[in-house]
């Protein structure tokens, strides 16, 4: 199982995921801190709004619209030329095949989260 995650690892285009995770946290501490800098006359700044502000635009976007592309990435090289077939003629289950994208795909949106979180604190840091 080891050496399917590797290698469905290998055929990923880290620089695409690299770079959408990066902006993904750009843009989403940058309108945190806007909307916490607007809305002060509403709310008190503090953490917790600044988390509901950059929250709702990563939950209600950019994470969704992750998934959607990183697991499309994850499967590309199948959906071109007749892929699938190669895939599942290989002498691997294809239980194991599937469960090795998935767990790929949790290891990438679990480090989306990660980053989203750093990247809160370090607005919260710079905002205040």
């Amino acid at each position: 199982m080891r050496m399917l995650i590797r290698t469905e690892g290998m055929k990923l285009q880290w620089r695409v995921i690299g770079l959408l995770i990066v902006l993904d946290t750009l843009i989403n501490s940058a309108m945190g801190a806007m909307q916490l800098q607007s809305l002060k006359d509403f709310f008190s700044p503090s953490w917790s709004t600044l988390y509901i502000h950059s929250v709702n635009l990563h939950s209600m976007f950019f994470y969704p619209l992750y998934s959607g592309i990183v697991a499309s990435l994850l499967c590309v090289y199948e959906h071109r030329d007749g892929g699938w077939k190669i895939t599942m003629s290989l002498p691997v289950p294809r239980g194991k095949i599937f469960m090795a994208k998935f767990m790929l795909l949790l290891g990438i949106l679990g480090m989306v989260q990660i980053v989203f979180m750093l990247g809160y604190f370090a607005a919260g840091y710079f905002v205040k």
